[in-house]
């Protein structure tokens, strides 16, 4: 509270969000702009050590899902302390057996029965987007 009294806001902040909104927008322009140019993958960089690969296309996303390389130790295991050594932070041996016993959980036949249940939380989630913009 002290610090907002000696250093000014570039704009008002958010009552919740803070300047987190004004910096989404901006994220929110690069990719538009970023999938505009390149419509299938590209990669983005962060700073001067950490990239990441964005994909639109739904095969890019099929081929990095399906991608054995190793993971980034330091941001994976940064994720680990919280999710566990499971299919999102392990690599290897360990990332290939535990896809193949979700495999069965995510077939077309039992991803299609969650579909109403998808569109009514994503018509949710728009209607409160609207009440907020």
């Amino acid at each position: 509270v002290a610090l907002r009294r000696v250093v000014p806001d570039i704009e008002p902040p958010h009552w919740l969000a803070g300047s987190e909104l004004s910096v989404q927008e901006k994220q929110r322009a690069f990719l538009v702009r970023a999938s505009a140019k390149k419509p299938i993958m590209y990669r983005a960089q962060m700073g001067p050590v950490l990239a990441t690969v964005e994909a639109s296309h739904p095969d890019a996303v099929r081929d990095i899902l399906k991608n054995k390389l190793p993971k980034d130790k330091w941001m994976y295991s940064f994720f680990r302390n919280w999710l566990g050594n499971g299919i999102v932070t392990s690599s290897g041996s360990r990332w290939s057996r535990d896809r193949r016993l979700m495999n069965e959980a995510f077939t077309a036949t039992m991803l299609k029965s969650y579909f109403p249940v998808f569109k009514s939380a994503a018509l949710t989630l728009i209607d409160k987007w609207l009440n907020v913009c």
